[in-house]
């Protein structure tokens, strides 16, 4: 779908996330759903216009922006209705700042790698079936994986100017 140019961003932190850490997709295990979250705020957080980053380059979001970008990875995270799960004791990429209401995370881009999507199918059921190859840059198209990303329209609302109008559904090793 034309409007669904911004899920390549989504779709790169999810592709790196599972290249890098060796996790799977999963809408019920939060260490993956914080992963991804950081993975995609990382490479991206700086496009909200309520991010913030410090002399050490960490980045800071309020919940509410967080949750846009959580709602892009997962489909099945309601963050119209719920609040962002606790953060597991395992997962060190992200933290939250009780005091300020925001999460951080190192930023940095994703510059040595870029994500490319190939074939896509409209699966009729108001769901899109998305080819995603995660290539090295500087290289002759050297891939790291190639995953399926099934998107449908996003639900959040929380955002006046949402920079993801689909979620993710699924997304599986091709």
């Amino acid at each position: 779908p034309t409007d669904a140019s911004s899920m390549i961003l989504s779709a790169h932190a999810l592709a790196l996330c599972e290249s890098e850490t060796g996790l799977s997709y999963s809408t019920t295990d939060n260490n993956y759903f914080w992963n991804a979250t950081a993975y995609l705020l990382a490479g991206y957080g700086i496009q909200s216009a309520a991010a913030e980053i410090d002399d050490e380059g960490i980045l800071s979001l309020y919940t509410a922006g967080v949750k846009e970008f959580a709602a892009s990875l997962f489909a099945s995270y309601d963050g119209n209705n719920s609040p962002l799960p606790d953060i597991p004791a395992e997962t060190n990429i992200i933290s939250y700042d009780s005091g300020n209401d925001c999460y951080k995370v190192a930023a940095g881009g994703f510059s040595s790698t870029r994500a490319e999507f190939g074939d896509c199918f409209d699966n009729g059921d108001g769901t899109y079936t998305i080819k995603v190859t995660l290539k090295v840059d500087d290289t002759d198209g050297e891939s790291l994986g190639v995953w399926n990303m099934t998107i449908k329209p996003s639900a959040y609302t929380g955002s006046g100017h949402p920079l993801f109008n689909y979620s993710v559904v699924n997304f599986v090793k091709a």
